[in-house]
């Protein structure tokens, strides 16, 4: 099957990540595999499987990529076309529409409407009317957990037995290992137990409140934190590490090319996001046997972990119960089998094999 990805960028962020590792797997059962990116900068470029062709647009809106869009499809003709993000999916039915393409669509969501802007004001509005009104062209619509299908459903009206779950494509078989390295950050052989928190430094991760969290647990237990990631809170975050007197305590330590290295090595991975879709870095951590707490946030902490088998869940937005959490979870003791197991539910191959399905035999007529 000659399948093109359409994709934002080549950022760091989940979207990119779990995208081109499903790439790869769909690429490992012998498909034909096209990258169309709207904007090619990023440091995900170089994760790009060699074998796969890549398509720059460099357009900087998703709207004005649909004439590039309608020659390729002319062009190319794949038989079939996923569609990374909500915003690529609606480009993606325009543009088969225009060229009268018979390619299938498979959308995936990452967010929960309720909680973006992608069903609030008049953006809102326009975006949910588009999708409505061209849905029938789009033969899947998937969402990365069943929290986020429901809430899709609830937003847009789009009956929920047309949403299909499908996870993200998270990691290779091969990562799946606990492999300390203790050169990779100073803290690791500092002696005391390390945290570990990445992301996107943007309000909805969180990271106010864990930082909050080590400040109450700063006369409690010897600990350290490790922030990776970049984003427009930086500076917030940094001054709040400042004045809590947390400078040695907490690094903001930027983005890494070695997420698995950092997770392999950490005492305790924390996620205190606000919400999520299906948050990438959890798999990631159970691949690496690191031990979790994390927000019961709509949506992806609580199916992921099935409901705290494989990891302690806290409230949302309560530095409190997670510094408590965090105390409790690093006394615990759990099996990195356990974990594991776990993480092998999202294999990159075998996210592939059941989107592979999904095209081929779950695709309406429409």
């Amino acid at each position: 099957m000659h399948i093109s990805v359409l994709l934002n960028d080549f950022s760091g962020t989940g979207v990119p990540r779990v995208t081109l590792r499903l790439v790869e797997g769909l690429i490992a059962r012998g498909h034909e595999v096209e990258v169309l990116v709207l904007n090619p900068k990023g440091p995900m470029r170089k994760q790009v499987s060699t074998s796969a062709k890549v398509q720059e647009l460099n357009v900087s809106r998703a709207i004005t990529a649909t004439p590039k869009l309608v020659s390729y499809l002319k062009k190319s003709k794949p038989d079939a076309i996923i569609a990374a993000e909500d915003q690529l999916g609606i480009i993606a039915a325009i543009s088969c529409l225009v060229s009268r393409s018979n390619a299938k669509i498979l959308v995936t969501s990452h967010v929960p409407y309720s909680k973006t802007s992608l069903s609030k004001g008049l953006k809102g509005k326009v975006f949910v009317s588009a999708l409505k009104l061209l849905w029938r062209r789009i033969d899947i619509f998937t969402t990365v957990s069943a929290g986020l299908a429901d809430d899709m459903a609830t937003e847009t009206g789009i009956p929920r037995e047309e949403i299909k779950v499908l996870h993200n494509a998270v990691i290779q078989e091969e990562n799946i290992a606990r492999n300390p390295n203790r050169d990779l950050h100073p803290f690791f052989s500092s002696g005391e137990k390390v945290l570990l928190a990445m992301g996107s430094l943007h309000r909805r991760k969180g990271f106010h409140d864990l930082i909050e969290a080590m400040r109450l647990l700063k006369d409690k237990a010897s600990l350290r934190l490790i922030i990776l990631g970049e984003g427009r809170e930086r500076a917030n975050l940094q001054q709040q590490i400042d004045d809590a007197g947390l400078k040695d305590r907490v690094d903001l330590a930027g983005y890494s090319d070695d997420p698995f290295g950092y997770l392999q090595t950490a005492d305790l991975f924390v996620l205190p996001s606000y919400f999520e879709g299906l948050p990438t870095v959890l798999i990631e951590a159970l691949s690496c046997g690191c031990p979790i707490v994390a927000t019961d946030c709509v949506a992806g902490p609580r199916e992921i972990l099935q409901d705290g088998s494989y990891g302690s869940l806290t409230k949302v937005g309560d530095p409190d119960g997670l510094s408590f959490r965090i105390l409790s979870q690093l006394h615990e003791s759990i099996e990195q089998e356990l974990l594991f197991s776990r993480a092998r539910c999202f294999t990159h191959t075998s996210i592939a094999e059941k989107t592979v399905w999904l095209l081929e035999e779950k695709a309406r007529v429409r």
